[in-house]
């Protein structure tokens, strides 16, 4: 099978009261700040809407499908750059749920993920991962144990090939091995604007979503979202 263009992540939130979100994107993303994220890249840059086509259309429809199928609860951007899903599960400071999740999109989907967790706005964990397999991951936390032990270079590399940014290493080299962001949203608001990826998923998790709705129905923001069940 031949990956698919569209990328989606995961994503979540975890503050006391936030979760994951998931991206899947244009070719081969994961994300998440207590968020997986999916996207589809088309090759566009962050925070301009691409030109969208059936075929980013066909996969979005796709991430839904996969989530039903598989019987997840969760929440789906629009397509802007690709999806950013946020589901219930992966919506807690473990990150077997957002991992195992990422590795069934990246097979079913057939196209890269990315899972980000932000962990109470003070540490940045990320996950990539191709047809089921970990590409590389990275935590914000020194202290935090990975499984690539590439340097900061090594990691952007990967990170960048993956999500077709290859112009970028340096930038996003430099993000990695920053210590001077002050919240772990902004880091991931600097890492989403280098590598290309929807800004739909910083700073969005499940239950975040679910409480910006209220007895009048859901708020302007929690509204974009498509609910799956």
């Amino acid at each position: 099978m031949t990956q698919s263009r569209h990328s989606v992540w995961l994503s979540s939130r975890v503050f006391s009261d936030l979760g994951p979100a998931l991206w899947r994107g244009s070719g081969q993303r994961l994300t998440s700040a207590t968020q997986v994220e999916c996207v589809e890249r088309l090759g566009s840059s962050h925070g301009k809407f691409l030109r969208q086509s059936h075929r980013e259309d066909g996969n979005h429809d796709k991430v839904i499908a996969v989530l039903r199928q598989n019987k997840f609860t969760a929440y789906v951007s629009p397509v802007k750059t690709g999806s950013v899903v946020a589901e219930k599960k992966a919506d807690t400071q473990a990150t077997v749920p957002i991992v195992n999740l990422a590795k069934l999109l990246s097979v079913e989907l057939q196209a890269p993920m990315l899972a980000v967790s932000v962990h109470d706005d003070d540490y940045l964990l990320l996950g990539a991962y191709v047809s089921g397999q970990e590409v590389t991951d990275y935590s914000s936390d020194r202290d935090h144990r990975v499984a690539d032990k590439s340097s900061p270079a090594g990691k952007a590399e990967k990170l960048c090939a993956v999500f077709d940014a290859t112009h970028a290493v340096e930038t996003v080299a430099a993000i990695l091995n920053s210590t001077t962001y002050g919240l772990a949203h902004e880091h991931h608001q600097a890492l989403v604007d280098a590598l290309g990826l929807s800004d739909f998923a910083v700073a969005q998790g499940f239950r975040y979503l679910e409480e910006q709705s209220d007895v009048e129905g859901p708020s302007a923001e929690a509204s974009e979202w498509r609910k799956i069940t």
